[in-house]
């Protein structure tokens, strides 16, 4: 099922770089990926209006609200309605979503500072790839080394079972569901920041290197029967890789 849900996005990752290579080679865009003329930016938002009231969109947005609602809601009552026979407080769901979410985008907001010093050292170019092979190659090496960590370990078996560390983590209330959603996050955030860093040896802004690293993560955080084997192959191939840059 995630498989499935996850490749529609990859798919659609990797269409839609065809009009963005196209508008490249057309100077439609600039290096940065910004639109060169006004007009271009003026159109897609103009379509991204008129698309907000077309039928698509509504038949879409419901089909897609649907599952994460019927999940919530019923997640919802059931700790709710346990809770209020024991007197406890009330917990919403969206404070432990909303706990995770803030993990990720702490350290999305972490990761700009040496994106920026990088960036200002002429270690990255426009295109936010690596101006030099050995800035490339130390971050492939960097991300094989974590692989065979015993932090990358820990961190790995609690993100492959979300289920199991909120049993055992649990905390009553909203700050407590907002707290196990934030410590949740804070152990898929060390199980992945450094595969996040091999995004400055290949490009950040590069859509295939993103899709094929969603893939990596979707096997690794699926490889419950031999997860010492995944990891350490996987260890070996982007250490191989980096020595072979340079």
């Amino acid at each position: 099922l995630l498989f499935g849900y996850l490749l529609s996005w990859i798919l659609f990752s990797l269409v839609i770089t065809l009009p963005q290579y196209s508008m490249h080679q057309a100077e439609l865009l600039n290096p940065m990926m910004e639109p060169a003329h006004a007009y271009v930016g003026a159109l897609f938002l103009i379509l991204a209006g008129l698309y907000q009231f077309t039928p698509f969109k509504d038949a879409c947005l419901t089909v897609c609200q649907s599952p994460l609602s019927f999940m919530m809601n019923n997640w919802r009552d059931a700790i709710n309605e346990k809770n209020k026979t024991q007197n406890k407080p009330y917990a919403s769901p969206f404070n432990l979503l909303f706990g995770y979410l803030l993990s990720w985008i702490l350290f999305s907001l972490v990761i700009t500072l040496p994106q920026y010093s990088m960036h200002q050292a002429e270690l990255l170019n426009p295109m936010m790839e690596p101006t030099h092979a050995y800035v490339g190659a130390l971050f492939l090496i960097l991300a094989g080394l974590y692989q065979f960590t015993p932090f990358k370990d820990a961190c790995l078996s609690v993100c492959q079972s979300p289920l199991s560390f909120m049993m055992n983590n649990w905390r009553d209330g909203n700050l407590g569901a907002f707290l196990i959603g934030y410590k949740h996050g804070f152990y898929c955030v060390g199980c992945c920041w450094v595969l996040m860093l091999t995004l400055f040896a290949l490009g950040v802004m590069n859509i295939m290197w993103v899709a094929i690293l969603t893939i990596f993560v979707l096997f690794e955080k699926l490889s419950y029967k031999y997860p010492k084997q995944y990891r350490y192959i996987t260890g070996v191939i982007f250490i191989s890789w980096g020595l072979f840059l340079i």
